[in-house]
């Protein structure tokens, strides 16, 4: 969130030294040239401390909002302890509100969505996450506000959700479409997260085609990145594991997942949910594995 803060603070000041100029334009032919660039200068100095201002007043002021008290416990919940029933019953009161036509952010919308939709697929709830998907307009999330702020992340997330969910609903076109956009958008990027991000779209798409060759070569390239965004991801070793479940290879998804967990043991347990799932999906047990936690109930 603290780049989200960083740009509207800095498009705040933009907007500031932009009135600043206007004032520039309408002064310079009553007090001069040279008064009204020191006038313009003098603004834009002022604007550095007023800017911050004008964001502290638009924090508080946006903090106070039902939705944003809702979002960030909702946030602070999942973050913290995973995707709990805590967290359902959150992202449930938000849809309800959303659906009865109270007004909410897509900023905080698709948080809702979109953390619900992708613990229904990672439980095989596929159904119940395409419910949650389609609560989002897809041209807001799509927006090139949204875009400007997070990069796009948003964006790829959303995408990536939605090929997993209807790769589980084997709807290959909608699934098709999806992906399509995803390396449309985001196919030319040179950061290694979204690289991994669209080889996780790939992966769900080909394991739903039973590609499983281009799959595997998919699970090997995962675990080629060197970046620390990929380092603390254990999501290289969830497809690998995953692929050789489809293969029959269980012993060899075992020790996928031993490599998982030395990843995600010591993040808390909102990483360790994300290995807990797929142990149990797979129907793999260990010593490592964490006890149960609050498992929400659709």
């Amino acid at each position: 969130m603290r780049n989200v803060y960083v740009v509207t603070y800095f498009l705040l000041y933009i907007i500031e030294v932009l009135a600043a100029f206007v004032l520039f334009l309408i002064l310079r032919p009553i007090i001069g040239r040279q008064t009204a660039l020191l006038v313009f200068g003098v603004l834009c100095v002022v604007a550095i401390p007023l800017a911050f201002v004008l964001l502290k007043r638009l924090l508080n002021s946006e903090k106070g909002k039902p939705s944003a008290i809702l979002h960030e416990a909702f946030r602070n919940e999942v973050m913290t302890n995973g995707f709990t029933q805590k967290a359902l019953d959150m992202a449930n009161q938000a849809m309800r509100e959303h659906t009865s036509g109270k007004e909410m952010s897509i900023v905080y919308l698709k948080d809702f969505a979109m953390y619900s939709a992708d613990y229904f697929n990672q439980t095989r709830q596929f159904d119940t996450a395409r419910q949650y998907l389609e609560a989002l307009d897809q041209k807001e999330i799509r927006s090139k506000s949204i875009s400007f702020i997070d990069r796009g992340i948003s964006h790829m997330l959303y995408l990536g959700v939605c090929v997993d969910t209807y790769a589980g609903l084997k709807d290959e076109k909608k699934a098709a479409e999806f992906r399509d956009e995803a390396h449309s958008r985001f196919g030319n990027k040179d950061d290694e997260m979204f690289k991994i991000l669209l080889d996780g779209v790939d992966y769900d798409y080909y394991t739903m085609r039973e590609e499983y060759d281009k799959a595997q070569a998919i699970a090997d390239r995962l675990l080629t990145y060197t970046s620390d965004f990929s380092k603390k991801l254990p999501s290289k070793y969830y497809v690998n594991a995953d692929l050789c479940m489809r293969l029959g290879k269980q012993e060899e998804a075992a020790a996928f997942m031993q490599q998982a967990w030395e990843v995600v043991k010591d993040q808390g347990a909102a990483m360790v949910q994300t290995y807990r799932l797929p142990m149990k999906r797979f129907g793999l047990t260990d010593s490592a594995q964490p006890t149960q936690n609050d498992t929400p109930q659709q």
